[in-house]
């Protein structure tokens, strides 16, 4: 298990978050190789804690190896149901629920 440590999450024109809690999972599709002068990809840094509390903190990086500032969002959530409403369905985020163990399948009879 992991031990408790002190976070701070960026967030764009709101106040950072900082927490004690642990990572729960953190994943990036950030290509391997970059070609500096030919770049012009984005690429998605995603993180989910859990805080002392109990809460769950998501955080989602967009970032670029271009002249525009990478993006910064955060949402703190009180169950799975408002971490999958932040990260959505993407192929990074199903990969980020099954790290962390979140059920985010649609049951069907």
């Amino acid at each position: 298990m992991n031990a408790e440590k002190t976070f701070s999450v960026l967030q764009d024109d709101a106040p950072d978050l900082c927490f004690s809690g642990v990572l729960l999972a953190e994943l990036s599709n950030a290509p391997a190789d970059f070609d500096m002068d030919r770049c012009t990809h984005e690429w998605l840094e995603l993180s989910l804690y859990r805080t002392t509390g109990g809460k769950l903190v998501c955080s989602r990086a967009t970032c670029t190896m271009q002249p525009d500032p990478d993006r910064y969002e955060a949402r703190i959530c009180t169950d799975d149901a408002g971490v999958v409403a932040f990260f959505g369905y993407g192929k990074l985020s199903k990969e980020l629920y099954d790290l962390a163990g979140i059920d985010a399948d649609l049951r069907v009879d």
